[in-house]
Parts: structure tokens; C-alpha cells; sequence
């Protein structure tokens, strides 16, 4: 039987993350495992990258951070967490390679996350940044849906 004591759960506010985060609760309440929260925001390299000009005077990171603080409180504030500890973390860069360098090196025992977030696929079945943990994680990763889409033949 795999015994389960540290989970991360990846969030960016949408519908799906907070599903997810609910879940891990849930099995955190279970297994006795410790619930890691982790919202991660695009850096300021991120946006020069794409061109965005005067990024570097303009990226404020203590206002990002206020930002991903926010998005934290948002998706724990329905959730009964009751005896489970949770640690909230933050961090900046590209959201997919984030969250696989913090699995790897803080050896999580499982990566909880929604099918799709807040990106430009909302009609996807599962979303970019899902996917990428999904095939390049070497951490056990448990995706969670809303039943309510499930696709029909």
C-alpha cells in the first residue's frame, strides 16, 4: 500500500483548482498527509520574453505576490480543512517547470491538480500546464475534473 504523507496542489483560482484543492484535503484528511498550496506567477523574464516593453521597470513582484496571496485565500476559503496542516507557497516562473522542480525536489508524494486552469484552452479537456506535469512529473499526479463535463459517446 503506497502511504502518502506530502501532496502539492498546484492552484491558479479557476473553477478546476479549487476541485482539485478540495480533493487533496479530502485525501489528506485520509492518509494524515501535510497539503502544500503552491500558486506560481510568470516572472519578469517571462514577459520580456514575450516582447512586453519596459517589463523590467514596470514588474512590480511584491504586487504579483500580493496577487497569488490573494488567489491562496480565494480557493481555501470554502474548504473544510479541519486538523490538515497546510503550508501556502508561492513562487515565480513558468507555472509547468515550477511545479515539476518543486515536486522533484521536495519529494511530494503526489501532484494534485485540475484538468485545466485559468489558460487559453478552456475548451480543452485537459490544459497546457496539466499536461506538461502529467508527462514530464516523475511524482504520482492525480488530475481532477468536474464531473459535470465529463465527455459522452
Amino acid at each position: 500500500m503506497i502511504m502518502y504523507k506530502k501532496f502539492l496542489v498546484p492552484v491558479d483560482g479557476s473553477h478546476f483548482s479549487k476541485m482539485a484543492y478540495q480533493k487533496a484535503v479530502e485525501l489528506a484528511k485520509l492518509t494524515n498527509a501535510e497539503v502544500v498550496i503552491l500558486q506560481v506567477a510568470y516572472d519578469v523574464d517571462y514577459y520580456s520574453r514575450k516582447g512586453v516593453l519596459f517589463a523590467r521597470k514596470y514588474f512590480n513582484e511584491n504586487e504579483v505576490k500580493g496577487e497569488c496571496q490573494n488567489i491562496l485565500s480565494e480557493v481555501r476559503k470554502d474548504v473544510n480543512e479541519g486538523d490538515v496542516k497546510i503550508t501556502e507557497l508561492i513562487l515565480m516562473g513558468d507555472p509547468a517547470e515550477t511545479i515539476i522542480n518543486e515536486a522533484r525536489e521536495n519529494n511530494y508524494d503526489l501532484i494534485v491538480m485540475g484538468s485545466r486552469g485559468n489558460g487559453p484552452l478552456k475548451g480543452a479537456v485537459i490544459g497546457s500546464v496539466s499536461l506538461r506535469v502529467l508527462t514530464k512529473a516523475n511524482n504520482m499526479v492525480l488530475i481532477v475534473k468536474d464531473p459535470q463535463e465529463i465527455i459522452k459517446d
